[in-house]
């Protein structure tokens, strides 16, 4: 392994959210000496608040037919789990172009194979990881159930059966009498029925990202916080990143800066199609008569997480730029949207309110390649709603394209050239 200076190092990571972390903690395991750098504290953007689920079940992307029309009648709507603001601004105009023209199912059925191979991915490198790094990360391997209070929701669903079983998804589907066993923490008389993904799992998103800290820390990864980038330059010779702490130098480097990443690749002459899709959480003491599962309460677009030491509801989105307010009433119709389904939805005690900006690409699928026009450049962004479920797949399959090596799912659907 080569020695890194002050400023220099083999590989710079701009972005120490779970995908950067998980990219250094690859690439440093390679033997390349690794430096990674972020405006706040590691994982302690959109990587830190979600609701930690590893879902290889969501090979359906954002793109479902339909949504367009739902989101025009939300735009009326306070609490809408869909909300989007118009914005005098033509990046946010394509973007959201080339997402509503996406929303068919012939997109949902391209698409799909292209999150399954990295969310399959990802899961089998979950367990390896959290064993062989003996991570504290609050692990929980019961499955995901996705709860239904209306035949209308739950067939619309269950449509959605063969791209499911194309993808290698296995889905247990229960009646409400069956589901209210299995998950005492639901009211039965609201139920129609749900379906149960067990090959999902859970942990607990602060302790992930504490835990990353920690292992790559020990590989010798130079972690350096509070470094905001200014501008990035490449020659030659590698990378220059121009930081608000002097230059930092590196034969390569890697843009993993989340919601952030297309602010600064404007800069260097290419447009990334990601916008901020802005979610809420609210996190507590788990509650009397706490879920056993991870679920997500369909009609009201609520996620649950129960972990041994807390409980989480979050989820909803909002397309409104990069807005730093924290919004009441999203916290609120999350609450009262578990309440609508649940005996306990929460707990007494104090509750965190949180929101984070999420990547979200026009296709729901991730950028994992060399920057356009770019030979030392390499792209690690846009995954949207699944960063934390995608991570380790992507900080491997990054370290093997950026050392040539074989890699180990196809890289071609996540190319920048797609687009």
């Amino acid at each position: 392994m080569s020695v890194a200076t002050e400023n220099q190092a083999d590989v710079i990571v701009i972005g120490a959210g779970v995908v950067g972390m998980c990219a250094a903690w690859y690439l440093q395991s390679a033997g390349l000496q690794v430096m990674i750098v972020d405006q706040d504290q590691p994982g302690a953007a959109t990587s830190y608040g979600n609701c930690g689920m590893i879902s290889p079940s969501h090979v359906l992307p954002n793109t479902l037919p339909g949504l367009p029309w739902k989101a025009f009648k939300w735009m009326f709507q306070k609490a809408a789990p869909f909300k989007v603001v118009p914005q005098a601004n033509m990046d946010f105009v394509s973007w959201m172009y080339g997402f509503w023209k996406r929303c068919s199912r012939e997109q949902v059925e391209a698409t799909a194979p292209a999150l399954a191979a990295i969310l399959a991915s990802s899961r089998q490198l979950f367990h390896t990881m959290i064993n062989s790094e003996q991570m504290d990360v609050e692990y929980g391997q019961s499955g995901c159930i996705y709860v239904y209070s209306t035949q209308q929701a739950f067939d619309a669903e269950g449509a959605w059966g063969q791209v499911y079983r194309d993808n290698g998804v296995h889905v247990d589907t229960y009646d409400a009498a069956a589901l209210a066993r299995k998950e005492p923490s639901l009211k039965a008389d609201v139920l129609y029925g749900g379906y149960h993904f067990p090959n999902d799992a859970n942990l607990r998103p602060d302790r992930y990202v504490a835990e990353l800290l920690r292992v790559i820390k020990a590989k010798g990864v130079d972690v350096r916080a509070g470094v905001k980038v200014e501008g990035i330059h490449e020659n030659e010779h590698g990378i220059v990143v121009y930081t608000n702490q002097g230059e930092l130098r590196a034969p390569r480097a890697v843009l993993s800066a989340g919601s952030w990443s297309p602010l600064l690749s404007k800069a260097l002459g290419f447009r990334l199609p990601i916008q901020p899709g802005k979610g809420y959480s609210v996190t507590m003491a788990r509650p009397d008569n706490c879920p056993q599962h991870c679920m997500v309460l369909k009609e009201r677009s609520v996620a649950v997480t129960p972990w041994p030491s807390g409980y989480r509801l979050g989820s909803t989105m909002e397309f409104v730029g990069y807005d730093t307010s924290l919004n009441p009433q999203r916290l609120q119709a999350l609450i009262e949207g578990a309440a609508a389904f649940m005996h306990t939805p929460t707990s007494s005690g104090p509750h965190e309110p949180w929101y984070g900006w999420r990547p979200m690409t026009v296709d729901t699928v991730p950028i994992i390649d060399r920057a356009p026009k770019h030979k030392h450049l390499w792209l690690a962004t846009g995954h949207s709603m699944l960063g934390v479920s995608m991570s380790p797949a992507t900080g491997l399959l990054l370290a093997e394209l950026m050392q040539g090596k074989k890699p180990h799912i196809d890289p071609k659907p996540y190319r920048y050239d797609r687009f």
